[in-house]
């Protein structure tokens, strides 16, 4: 549970984003993300996912040693790759590893937004490349949700994500809202104090 003087309290449940390649490319993505219930968004946290090629072993080892493999080492990869993918998988749901995300995620409902929030959501716009429409989403969120901390900005992201036809870019909106919770301290303060 998230707190402060927040409006409500956020309800937080792990979870986790599986994705696989639609086109033939051969890429696994394992995303661990955080389900808000207060509002229905999801944030993904960079830190803790993996994309694998599975069929990368192929172009990295090029066509003539790939046919060399026996069945047994091919099927050894793949094993190694769903070991991998288990395991992010499990530790996503630990307690211990929950704790530590939530721990973050409570620490910046008090580091405040100082500068002027117009500013902060133009330079955080730069910064992740938002196009001016969605410029305009995320600061219409940041005052609806009236949360001007590094929480209210992440929640105002992912929120936006509900907005956004495509369905890529909404999901690159989720990652964003990761992005501000992992920010480094400097980076942080530098978008916060923006006037």
């Amino acid at each position: 549970m998230l707190g402060r003087d927040h409006r409500h309290f956020d309800a937080v449940s792990p979870a986790l984003v599986l994705s696989n390649s639609e086109v033939g490319l051969g890429s696994l993505a394992v995303q661990t993300s955080v389900w808000t219930g207060g509002c229905t968004n999801l944030m993904v946290i960079n830190e803790r996912s993996t994309r694998k090629y599975h069929v990368g072993q192929r172009a990295e080892l090029g066509e003539e040693v790939f046919k060399l493999l026996t069945d047994q080492t091919r099927r050894l990869t793949d094993a190694a790759l769903w070991a991998q993918i288990g395991d992010i998988c499990k530790g996503a749901f630990e307690q211990a590893q929950f704790d530590a995300v939530c721990d973050k995620l409570e620490a910046t409902t008090k580091e405040d937004i100082g500068g002027d929030p117009a500013a902060v959501i133009e330079l955080t716009a730069e910064k992740f490349q938002m196009s001016n429409e969605e410029r305009g989403l995320v600061l219409k969120h940041l005052i609806k949700g009236s949360d001007l901390t590094r929480y209210g900005l992440h929640a105002a992201i992912t929120r936006t994500a509900e907005d956004l036809e495509s369905y890529d870019r909404a999901s690159q909106f989720e990652v964003l809202g990761g992005k501000i919770i992992e920010l480094p301290q400097n980076e942080w303060q530098e978008l916060a104090l923006a006037a």
